[in-house]
């Protein structure tokens, strides 16, 4: 069978001009045509049977690339690609098309027939071209040289075109022009851009729908723009930094804001600040007064301040707040302490507590000298050579750049993504990302994890996690969806007031608040992240304020009582207002009618997201009730200077400085990092700097017997059994006999990285982390191998299947590639479909090549994933499935459950989400996006419909039926194709929910217990009399999940 490899799209950083030699490795000769491509062979520039192999990459899902010339023609239209890859399979096509490289080759794989593969150059001219022998089936060395390859000059008439080439009709044509210059379609000169198509730093991004084209590969901000100026109905346009251009139309024009990371600009001249393009720099105005800084008629929804400022004012009738919801009051000596040091800081004192630079944008000198009250590590720095040892000792200096204010001492706060553990190390202990530990659902469980990352946290000088996320993901297109519990407020807000209470402590617990073993707690993203429309990171959350409130808000309410000491604005909008800018939300809301008494701090540069605002100004976000904002660069020196002089005039009312700072000094005093005399002599003393901290800057913290078997014991609790035989078979696959051989296959088999998936020790995570980064941690491999022995495990990896009939089974370990936030989006009208990725289509070929050559072998599928995906025809192959999520680094765990050590449970291992049957289906609350159809949590279609059910898991001895799921894999790889009224699915309305289960099996539907709640998402509990259970499942230890 063909097992195809495809670069995926990497960073475009670094990459050379067009080398004057390019080497080709070919099996075929060069030059060798397809039958479907227009072409002479005697061009020597397409090699059928190869896959151009390039430092960049970019997928083209465009009608308009369907076929080999049309693919070439998708190269020549852009400068910055140099090579083109075509393929064609039975189910779908793809053009590739290839960046520069310092040594760009072309390589081929054998082909079983059904699929086609066309290399080549994105130019035919070429000498010197070697002729290459064939060695059929293998890859090898054609002896390819091409050489000269010629620059496109353009003629002096051209002053402003960077490069041209030739029409249609032969004549010159401007492929680019020069910066500040742009193609006109309409007589093909350069002509210079407006002042609003950014070029530069200072440029708002959309995250948007790209409605024009999928995407295209350009070298620089300006070849994007061009890219727009000429592509009917393009509207605005974003560039990436690893060098993806996308296009936008009218209708996404209408939703665009910004977006770290990318640089995009409106054709129309609309910039984010200045969405009225006439100087005003006020939130939430209509039309400015001559300073432009203060507004005399503001929209609609919004009302006028005495200060000339727009304030937005929600007028929803009959939404009520629970009253008994408020943080635990404060120690008087604390409030009283916190007031006497307020009112002798200065404004330079006070402003420079509300910052937070990012750790390798500022010295400990330059916190010291001024104020900086706080610090964090991004997603992508290590510290050193990354040991708990360096971290300590360079975290021990910027504790020791303290404040001093009177006889206080101030010292600043460090804080880290502790996504899954403290996941900046890979050697740490890394727990099962969020969605797997709302499968779990054990409260006590997340105390124990919190408890445990606090403690190595502690022991490398962090002082503030910013965990845990508390989004209600509404739909799994959202790249950050495993970063959420359930789809289910009430388990999110369960799960992760737990986790507060191990991170923080708890006021009257054995382990004391915020002791020298505990961290501060954020609870994350506050104001309906896991709502926006689409699933589109950063995007807008439409929904009334009642709807927001029963579904996002009500996720926090108990982490509010737990104590939690910041909470998190989120880059997303609510109704089109950003949250950073949204006093209503921050103010209102959060610190008034749900008596939040800590602090609140923004995301990466999230304030520079808030209308009138910049990355390096912004009145309105302190104004709406931000207390700390969060930088990205070492622009925090501009914005600093800028909000002591806002202070200082008022445009920042003097009261909200204070009450910043008060939140501020306050959380340190509980924390120990704001100490007095009277404080100490009342019991709350200084915390020791880092290098004195329990633990400090010792590695074996990591490897402590007691927390790896709390992240396996996690993720045997998380991993969730879809299938598990046909209906009524004799037996069923699992557990499977420890006394059997097993070969085992797959990407994430023996793949640590993998199986983490995103936040670990980088951002976006990599497949490529070898397993030896990760310390003591085991590879699902690794744990199966300590179950059954290494003598009865066969890895394979690639080449020839071996023969199978001495196997008892095969375990095939598949995986998404990692990703996060934003790379992970999978926007409409992209399918969800598993095999549409190119790791998907290895993973599906494999299970399909074995599943037709040994018929009668046992398959069992284990999914690695940061969501549900749709993978009906791997269902449909294996005789049992698993999903096993993000597990962590205790790959052991998994093992634990597959050979019987450990059952699946009646109260874990069940679905924290609908599981979508269908390519293009996903769960969304409140609203659709495109032609995604709306689901409600309400209504759980039977097995064989549209989805698993919220609360489906099943245990060893589950029968249920199991019919073979409906395959839709459509061609084009698109839900566009889907109409409004085909096909007919679920309804918004609420219903009671169908019979999930054979009605003769011993199984009834018994509510999936969340802490207490009435709801109709369901458990299977087995009663092999035929009746109904008396209680319904719950935590192990018999709590249910409150407090």
């Amino acid at each position: 069978m063909f097992h195809l490899t495809l670069i995926v799209l990497t960073v475009a950083a670094g990459l050379t001009s067009a080398e004057e030699h390019v080497r080709f490795e070919s099996a075929i000769p060069l030059g060798v045509d397809s039958p479907r491509a227009p072409f002479k062979k005697s061009d020597g520039c397409l090699a059928s049977g190869a896959i151009a192999s390039y430092d960049i990459e970019v997928f083209i899902n465009d009608p308009k690339a369907s076929k080999l010339p049309l693919c070439r023609d998708k190269c020549l239209s852009r400068p910055v690609c140099q090579a083109f890859t075509f393929m064609k399979t039975e189910h779908d096509v793809g053009c590739y098309l290839k960046g520069k490289a310092e040594t760009p080759t072309l390589f081929t794989n054998s082909s079983d027939g059904s699929l086609t593969v066309v290399s080549g150059l994105r130019d035919c001219v070429a000498t010197g071209l070697a002729s290459a022998a064939s060695t059929e089936g293998l890859v090898g060395d054609g002896g390819g040289v091409l050489g000269g390859l010629e620059e496109k000059q353009c003629s002096t008439a051209r002053t402003q075109c960077r490069s041209c080439g030739k029409a249609a009709d032969g004549e010159e044509e401007c492929q680019l022009c020069e910066v500040g210059f742009f193609v006109s379609p309409s007589d093909n000169q350069c002509k210079p851009m407006q002042r609003c198509n950014v070029l530069d730093d200072v440029a708002f991004g959309d995250g948007q729908q790209n409605d024009v084209a999928q995407a295209s590969l350009t070298s620089s901000l300006a070849e994007c723009h061009h890219e727009c100026a000429t592509t009917p109905d393009c509207e605005a346009f974003s560039f990436y930094t690893n060098g993806r251009c996308e296009l936008k139309d009218e209708e996404a024009v209408e939703r665009m804001g910004f977006k770290q990371g990318v640089k995009s600009a409106r054709l129309d001249c609309k910039k984010v600040e200045d969405p009225t393009d006439d100087g005003c720099q006020v939130a939430g105005c209509d039309k400015c007064a001559k300073d432009n800084e203060t507004c005399e008629k503001c929209r609609d929804g919004f009302t006028q301040t005495e200060g000339g400022r727009c304030k937005y004012v929600n007028r929803e009738p009959g939404v009520t707040w629970p009253s008994d919801v408020k943080s635990p009051a404060l120690p008087k000596i604390i409030v009283s302490e916190v007031a006497r040091i307020v009112d002798k800081m200065t404004v330079a004192h006070k402003c420079g507590q509300m910052l937070m630079p990012l750790q390798t944008t500022i010295t400990a000198a330059e916190m010291a000298a001024n104020n900086i009250g706080s610090h964090l590590q991004g997603g992508n720095e290590d510290m050193g050579d990354n040991t708990a040892k360096e971290w300590a000792t360079t975290l021990q200096a910027y504790w020791n750049a303290a404040t001093k204010v009177d006889d206080a001492i101030i010292h600043p706060l460090f804080g880290i993504d502790a996504i899954h553990g403290h996941s900046n190390l890979p050697q740490a202990t890394l727990f099962p990302h969020n969605i797997g530990l709302g499968c779990a659902n054990d409260p006590a469980l997340m105390q124990k994890i919190g408890r445990i990352t606090a403690k190595e946290m502690q022991a490398t000088g962090c002082d503030w996690a910013f965990a845990p996320t508390h989004a209600v993901a509404q739909n799994t297109r959202w790249g950050r969806t495993y970063e959420s519990y359930s789809q289910d407020p009430v388990i999110v807000q369960n799960l992760a007031s737990h986790l507060i209470k191990g991170l923080q402590g708890v006021a009257d617990g054995a382990f004391p608040f915020l002791g020298p073993e505990r961290v501060l707690a954020c609870a994350k993203h506050w104001g309906g992240d896991g709502g926006t429309e689409g699933g589109v990171d950063q995007g807008d959350t439409k929904a009334t304020l009642q709807e927001l409130k029963d579904t996002h808000l009500s996720a926090y309410f108990k982490s509010i009582e737990a104590g939690v000491q910041t909470v998190m604005a989120s880059f997303s909008s609510w109704n089109g207002i950003k949250t950073h800018g949204n006093e209503f939300m921050l103010t209102e809301v959060l610190k008034e009618n749900l008596g939040f008494a800590g602090l609140v701090v923004g995301d990466w540069n999230g304030h520079a997201q808030v209308e009138g605002c910049s990355a390096t100004k912004c009145d309105q976000t302190f104004i709406a009730g931000l207390d700390i904002v969060m930088t990205s660069s070492d622009q925090w020196k501009t914005l600093l200077e800028n909000t002591i002089q806002s202070a200082n005039s008022g445009a920042i009312p003097m009261a909200r400085i204070n009450d910043a700072v008060t939140r501020i000094l306050t959380v340190k005093g509980l924390y120990g990092a704001f100490t007095t005399p009277a404080l100490v002599a009342a019991g709350y003393p200084e915390r020791k700097a880092p290098l004195s901290r329990p633990h400090a800057g010792v590695e074996s913290v990591f490897e402590t017997a007691e927390h790896r078997a709390t992240a396996r014991e996690a993720v045997r609790k998380s991993l969730v059994m879809l299938k598990n035989g046909e209906r009524r078979a004799a037996s069923q696959p699992i557990p499977l006999s420890k006394k059997g051989k097993y070969l085992v296959a797959g990407r994430c088999a023996d793949s640590i990285g993998l199986q983490n998936g995103g936040w670990t020790k980088d951002w976006q995570g990599s497949p490529s982390f070898p397993n030896s980064l990760f310390g003591k941690g085991q590879s699902i491999l690794d744990g199966i191998k300590q179950v059954v022995g290494a003598e009865s495990v066969t890895l394979y990896t690639s080449g020839p299947i071996p023969d199978l009939k001495s196997y008892d089974a095969v375990i095939v370990c598949m995986a998404e590639d990692p990703y996060a936030e934003y790379f992970g989006d999978r926007q409409w009208p992209v399918s969800r479909d598993h095999g549409n990725t190119p790791v998907g289509l290895s993973d599906r070929r494999f299970l399909q090549e074995v599943r037709e050559t040994y018929p009668n072998i046992t398959i069992v599928t284990i999914l690695c994933s940061g969501r549900p995906v749709y993978m009906n025809q791997e269902i449909n192959w294996s005789d049992a499935f698993i999903a096993a999520w993000l597990p962590g680094t205790e790959g052991a765990g998994v093992a634990d459950v597959l050979f019987g050590d450990h059952e699946f449970t009646a109260t874990s291992n069940k679905l924290s989400f609908q599981w979508s049957l269908d390519p293009c289906l996903t769960v969304q609350y409140n609203d659709t996006y495109g032609d995604d159809q709306p689901y409600s949590s309400k209504v759980l279609p039977r097995v064989g419909g549209t989805s698993l059910p919220e609360g489906w898991g099943l245990n060893y001895e589950d029968h249920p039926d199991f019919p073979p799921l409906e395959v839709d894999e459509p061609e084009d790889q698109s839900c566009q194709r889907r109409s409004q009224t085909e096909p007919k699915f679920l309804s918004t309305t609420k219903q009671e929910p169908p019979p999930i289960i054979d009605p003769e099996m011993p199984f009834q539907l018994m509510p999936f217990d969340k802490g207490g709640s009435n709801n109709d998402t369901v458990a299977f509990v087995e009663d092999h009399d035929g009746e109904q259970a008396d209680e319904p499942a719950g935590p192990k230890d018999g709590t249910s999940g409150n407090g």
